[in-house]
């Protein structure tokens, strides 16, 4: 049996080392007569002058005889946490090195910010090229069109002729693949864009890092 602890902690202390349930020692830093106090599972204070069995795996803090707190020990990662933190670092080292192969891309892409304007530039003609080409198309077929429903009417309560119903269905579908060209074309072109304002954005950033 342990003999009891006097002065400013008897309160907390139990006078036994069974009684305490203590199962291990406590680091170098504790000296005979320390006292090594901790907040368990139930958010009691548990002392002791080695540490208590309630303390294991959570913060403590060590005092020395006369009640003066002299260090604080943190709870020990768990397992569970130090596979989390890995993973972590892990997700972070990978997206670093994302990042650089990105910049090196960039970097041997453009050689300099008037590079990115013309390869812009470059990548917008081709596009608005093919939306005039097919706003112009549209245009034509919307004008056959009109003119063949215009023929159409003439034959109101009538058969209209076979190459006549042929005609109106083949402008109608040219009419609605010119429209829906236009509308992916001038998506592209948006999309261009935005990626050489992205690329002119990063270069900045990229530049402006290596020469501040």
């Amino acid at each position: 049996m342990a003999p009891c602890l006097k002065g400013f902690f008897l309160f907390a202390l139990v006078c036994s080392a069974n009684a305490l349930g203590q199962t291990k020692y406590v680091p170098p830093l504790h000296q005979p007569g320390h006292v090594l106090c901790c907040t368990d599972a139930s958010g009691q204070r548990a002392c002791g002058d080695i540490l208590p069995r309630q303390c294991n795996g959570r913060a403590y803090s060590i005092y020395n005889r006369e009640g003066v707190r002299i260090r604080d020990i943190a709870a020990p990662i768990a397992s569970e946490e130090k596979e989390q933190e890995r993973q972590v670092a892990e997700i972070r080292e990978r997206e670093t090195r994302d990042q650089k192969r990105r910049e090196t891309a960039l970097l041997s892409t453009y050689a300099s910010l008037e590079d990115i304007d013309k390869m812009q530039a470059q990548a917008e003609s081709g596009l608005k090229k093919d939306i005039a080409e097919a706003e112009e198309k549209t245009a034509d077929a919307q004008k056959r069109l009109q003119d063949l429903q215009e023929t159409a009417k003439l034959y109101e309560g009538k058969t209209m002729p076979a190459d006549l119903s042929s005609n109106l269905q083949n402008e109608e579908m040219q009419v609605k693949y010119q429209s829906e060209l236009i509308r992916l074309k001038k998506r592209d072109l948006k999309e261009v864009q935005q990626k050489y304002a992205t690329d002119k954005r990063r270069y900045k950033e990229i530049t402006r890092q290596k020469n501040p």
